[in-house]
């Protein structure tokens, strides 16, 4: 068969052969000598094209391609890929990237899974909760163990749960709601609360639990389907603020009346509203979802059925509110909040599971067999010294036992000892046989996952070829910013040049010179209209700017599709028509309709520079093709998608 290959005599050359190859490992292309497989080039290809695979689709996005490929020859030419900046910034890559797979994925997505169930449901559940202080002695924490164990023996042996409640807290507001946290989004509850009732029957009491925080004794009382979350803006006068609970209910009553009448929302929270965090945003407030606010808010908000809609006043423990809805979000599917609950898992105890059952897979696969003999060595030697940062190799002297191996390879008692010297640190309460266990079970842990993380680029074919995408990706980034983007900045005489040539694809299309006036209502726009009238552009919008009332201005040159307002109106001098812009109603002032011109270079800058950019890259990709040969099988290419 002719060779596939040849010498090129312009650098660039297509082969077309009848009988050819057209498996995976066939090469398809060849830049500098270095050969792109049709597997590889279909890897990419698939991951840029979701469209049917047409000729003209491959050979375009061979283009692009070959393109990539240049540039990044260029960069290796240059040497690159051996700057320190280079290798640190890849090497970050790598670490983050890597995480992804040194885990066990399917007790992940088990958790996952779970945890979307648990985001699908709310939970109401009533507690007896025995606080445990963060820094507790471990006999106080036996002492509050044993507390928690007699107050559930006491309800196993017949007294109710409420009575239990209500005999150990001190907190009034707990005694009056007998422990009830009322509705709770199962996926928002600690995962130890939630997992403990999350498959009970209502009234199912379950026995003592700990979490961070303490004990709890849990009766689930029932469940529903999501609520799902809201986003609301309030208007809250309070008791305290207003005087009294009637006078805050005065308040409250005349501002929902002004409310109905056309007043602006976002401008009366800003005026009148106690709560100042949220008015200085309109009485904007962030998302939330199922027991997160007062019960009496919560319904009140809920109950709302559109957005924009604005509730009664409504009374709550601390005063009274107006609500209005501004966004509402049902249960996503399970796709869109991944992302969410994967954060939420690796902040808890599941993310320690997952690693625990991960570093036991990857002790099954890699054959692990230890001494534990050899390890006990170690108990003798292991002193004082260490805590102070002064234990030293000598001290292991003549100990070369193999403690253990992983995949066949031997670790030592002096590849121990040495790994003690790096980890050396403080302690008040050093015990020598403690120390060495935990050291060596990390030493194990650390081994394994250094054996795991240097076969990735040989067990993952992805993430092999993730890492060669984010190298080349560097690489092309680095060079095309020196190449083009900065020098396109730089270049004032190239760009100057590049202007002159070009003037005519640089053009001021026809703009008014106007001021666009938008207001809460009809009527304060007929009210600001005449206000305008008859003046001049400076002293409307002087007029304007001092008017208030929610009304909002801006001026400028505009062109008919930069405003609404502008582009609703006839295109001559005048005040325009209203226009109706959701809420609210805008209206354009067009003082002056100025002609198509020719923009200047300081005008068009942005855009020249863009486009001198596109010339850059255009030369500098014909240099590439010029100086590096490129080949070309088309039967391979072609076979692709058939």
């Amino acid at each position: 068969m002719k060779n596939l290959f040849y010498t090129a005599l312009i650098g660039f050359s297509i082969i077309s052969c009848n009988a050819q190859e057209t498996n995976s490992d066939a090469v398809i292309l060849k830049i500098a000598g270095e050969e792109i497989t049709k597997a590889e080039f279909e890897r990419v290809y698939y991951k840029n094209n979701t469209e049917d695979v047409t000729e003209q689709a491959l050979q375009e996005y061979l283009q692009l391609y070959i393109n990539f490929k240049l540039k990044v020859k260029e960069a290796e030419e240059l040497k690159m890929d051996t700057s320190d900046a280079f290798k640190k910034e890849l090497q970050g890559y790598r670490r983050q990237l890597a995480t992804a797979y040194l885990t066990d994925k399917k007790k992940e997505e088990a958790y996952l899974r779970e945890a979307y169930e648990m985001y699908k449901v709310d939970i109401n559940a009533s507690q007896i909760f025995i606080s445990v202080p963060q820094k507790a002695s471990p006999a106080d924490t036996v002492l509050l163990y044993d507390k928690i164990h007699r107050i559930y023996a006491e309800y196993k042996a017949g007294t109710s749960f409420d009575e239990l409640v209500v005999a150990n807290t001190d907190n009034e507001e707990t005694k009056a709601s007998k422990g009830n946290i009322g509705f709770r989004s199962a996926a928002d509850l600690f995962y130890p609360f939630s997992k403990a009732i999350f498959y009970k029957k209502d009234g199912d009491v379950v026995a003592p639990i700990r979490t961070k925080y303490g004990y709890h004794i849990i009766r689930l009382e029932g469940r529903r389907p999501s609520i799902g979350k809201i986003r609301v803006a309030h208007i809250l006068i309070r008791f305290d603020k207003a005087g009294s609970e009637a006078a805050a209910e005065t308040t409250i009553k005349k501002l929902h009346s002004e409310l109905l009448s056309g007043a602006d929302f976002s401008m009366m929270a800003e005026q009148n509203s106690h709560d100042k965090k949220s008015s200085l945003k309109g009485g904007d407030l962030k998302m939330f979802g199922a027991g997160r606010m007062y019960i009496e808010f919560e319904n009140a908000a809920f109950a709302l059925k559109e957005d924009n809609e604005i509730s009664e006043p409504i009374k709550t423990s601390i005063g009274w509110h107006i609500i209005k809805r501004l966004e509402k979000k049902e249960i996503e599917e399970y796709d869109n909040v991944v992302h969410i609950l994967k954060k939420k898992i690796s902040n808890d105890n599941r993310a320690r599971k997952i690693k625990d059952s991960y570093m036991t897979n990857l002790l099954a696969e890699f054959q692990f067999v230890d001494k534990l003999s050899m390890r006990n060595d170690f108990y003798k030697i292991l002193d004082e010294s260490f805590t102070k940062r002064k234990w030293n190799i000598d001290k292991a002297a003549g100990l070369n036992g193999v403690m253990f191996s992983l995949r066949g390879k031997d670790y030592t008692q002096q590849d121990f000892a040495k790994y003690i010297v790096k980890h050396q640190r403080r302690s008040k309460n050093f015990m020598p046989k403690r120390a060495v266990n935990m050291l060596y079970n990390s030493y194990v842990k650390e081994s394994c996952m250094n054996v795991a993380d240097k076969m990735l680029a040989s067990k993952y074919p992805d993430f092999r070829s993730l890492m060669k995408e984010y190298r080349d990706g560097i690489l092309l980034f680095e060079l095309t910013d020196t190449k083009v983007w900065t020098k396109a900045v730089e270049d004032s005489l190239g760009l100057q040049k590049y202007y002159e040539a070009n003037k005519n694809n640089f053009m001021k299309e026809e703009s008014a010179k106007a001021i666009v006036v938008t207001c809460p209502s009809v009527a304060e726009a007929k009210t600001t209209k005449k206000l305008v009238k008859k003046k001049s552009m400076d002293e409307a919008f002087k007029v304007l700017g001092a008017y208030g009332n929610g009304v909002e201005i801006k001026k400028g040159n505009y062109s008919k599709e930069d405003e609404v307002a502008i582009s609703k109106s006839k295109w001559e001098k005048g005040i325009g028509s209203d226009v109706k812009e959701g809420e609210k109603v805008q209206y354009a002032i067009i003082y002056e309709i100025l002609p198509k011109r020719q923009k200047s270079i300081n005008e068009a800058r942005g855009l020249i520079t863009a486009e001198y950019q596109n010339q850059l890259e255009d030369e500098w990709v014909a240099s590439l093709k010029k100086k590096y040969e490129v080949v070309i099988d088309n039967n391979i290419l072609l076979s692709i998608g058939k």
